[in-house]
């Protein structure tokens, strides 16, 4: 009885890990998944010993879909990704409600929403505000280098690789 009850138990376990960890990670484009929150994504990077790659995205850009069509869905780019960095997508915007709003640290505003807490993100630790950015951070969790939009698989790469 103790056997079937420990089984149950860590079957239990198992399942609530998968729908924690479902909660915080996506499938950006077909085989590439990115982390949605920007601390549990940099946290798992320095456990991982991994740089991260930060994307912020807008579902309503045609440039960020066009960059996703053509960039994150080169198997060349999407390999290189998953084998050298931990990806981190964060939608600009996203209109989920946060149950604990945030203050801004750039403009000292009540931030309601992921997709403003996000944004601001972008604008306080990257000087951006634009979409698509993506933005390397290195191991230690510091800011290396960013980009906007890139047309060329190619170029992307190059840009993955001088991040390093």
């Amino acid at each position: 009885m103790k056997f079937v009850l420990s089984i149950i138990f860590l079957c239990f376990i198992n399942i609530e890990k998968q729908v924690d960890n479902s909660l915080q990670t996506t499938e950006l484009v077909s085989g590439l998944f990115a982390y949605t929150d920007y601390e549990t994504g940099t946290a798992f990077a320095k456990k991982s010993q991994k740089p991260t790659l930060v994307y912020f995205r807008d579902r309503r850009s045609a440039n960020c879909r066009k960059f996703e069509k053509s960039i994150l869905s080169d198997d060349k780019i999407k390999n290189y990704i998953s084998e050298n960095f931990v990806l981190v997508s964060l939608l600009v915007d996203d209109n989920t409600q946060v149950t604990k709003p945030k203050t801004s640290t750039k403009t000292g505003k009540n931030l309601k929403t992921v997709g403003e807490i996000n944004i601001d993100i972008e604008m306080s630790l990257f000087q951006s505000d634009g979409q698509p950015y993506s933005a390397l951070i290195d191991k230690e969790n510091k800011f290396k280098k960013g980009t906007g939009y890139i047309s060329e698989p190619k170029q992307f790469l190059k840009f993955l690789k001088s991040g390093k």
